[in-house]
């Protein structure tokens, strides 16, 4: 092969790297290029997942064990934090721990709830995103680390970005009386 045949090849191969920039940002402005019908598995998998984790948390008899259980769980695993999170843990999470043991509970209901119906699933997906992170950092997940906290973050900004509630869902009707709100 000569120099100048192995230099084409070169920009034949960035050209082909700058197409696929162009082609994501074509997804993420108007998702024309992917079927929101892939990701619809996804958002009920999510759904599903947050909503049997909120079962242990709201379910009959489970709210009053829970608000006092998370709380302590909190403070004996502030160490296991990552870096500045320590900080927020002890300064704000520990001493409200019935608050935020509340906010836990709710959110992961209405997360787990608007996947499910496909309400607002951006929306939803942004707050998963916000809730799992938080998990993530409590437990001290590194980048390096394989954990379910990383998966359900990839899957959640899968969702945010490609809207499956447009599919099988109440997005669907929002969606067409309302285009231009990005919640749905």
């Amino acid at each position: 092969m000569s120099a100048a045949s192995t230099s084409g090849s070169a920009i034949a191969g960035t050209e082909t790297a700058g197409a696929g920039l162009s082609g994501l940002a074509s997804v993420i402005g108007t998702h024309a290029t992917v079927a929101r019908s892939t990701t619809l598995l996804l958002r009920l998998y999510l759904g599903t997942a947050f909503l049997n984790e909120a079962r242990h948390k709201v379910g009959p008899g489970t709210w009053a064990g829970w608000i006092s259980w998370m709380p302590g769980f909190i403070a004996q695993h502030v160490q296991h934090g990552t870096g500045p999170y320590i900080a927020f843990l002890q300064s704000i999470v520990v001493p409200h721990g019935v608050l935020f043991a509340g906010l836990v509970a709710i959110g992961e209901t209405a997360v787990g709830s608007a996947m499910v119906l496909g309400l607002t699933t951006r929306l939803a997906a942004a707050v998963g995103i916000i809730l799992t992170a938080n998990y993530a950092l409590l437990n001290g997940t590194s980048l390096t680390d394989v954990s379910n906290d990383r998966a359900l973050l990839v899957g959640f900004i899968v969702v945010l970005l490609t809207a499956p509630g447009r599919v099988l869902g109440i997005d669907t009707y929002l969606a067409r009386r309302w285009p231009r709100v990005i919640v749905w």
